[in-house]
């Protein structure tokens, strides 16, 4: 177990009332959150840009369905080349959510960059 390990179970063990609290958090545990933070909106903004390049894709797709005609293009659907017709709509839905969870994790960013500012 290493030093900070046995730091925090000390600090944090049976021994304490209410166990772990926002006013016994040092800034190496703030500074371990807002990457733990970072990470989920790395995450996210990764999941927004493979949803934006599956749009462009369908509406490549789309356009090509034109020139390929039915046929061809029910065969590259079953094979998996091509996305079924009405799989934008999903993209478009993930698009609105990631957009929305990331305005509020860049909230809770600040706040705990506010936090970590403060001590």
């Amino acid at each position: 177990m290493c030093h900070r390990a046995v730091r925090g179970a000390l600090r944090d063990g049976p021994g304490t009332q209410t166990g772990p609290s926002l006013a016994r958090m040092d800034r190496l545990d703030l500074e371990l959150y807002a990457d733990r933070l970072a990470r989920h909106a790395s995450r996210l903004a990764d999941e927004l840009a493979a949803a934006r390049l599956r749009l462009t894709w369908a509406a490549l797709e789309r356009s090509a369905r034109a020139e390929l005609g039915a046929g061809r293009s029910l065969l590259l659907e079953s094979l998996g080349v091509l996305a079924q017709v009405d799989a934008g709509a999903a993209d478009e839905a993930l698009l609105a959510r990631r957009r929305e969870q990331l305005e509020a994790l860049a909230a809770l960013q600040v706040y705990v960059e506010r936090r970590i500012t403060e001590l």
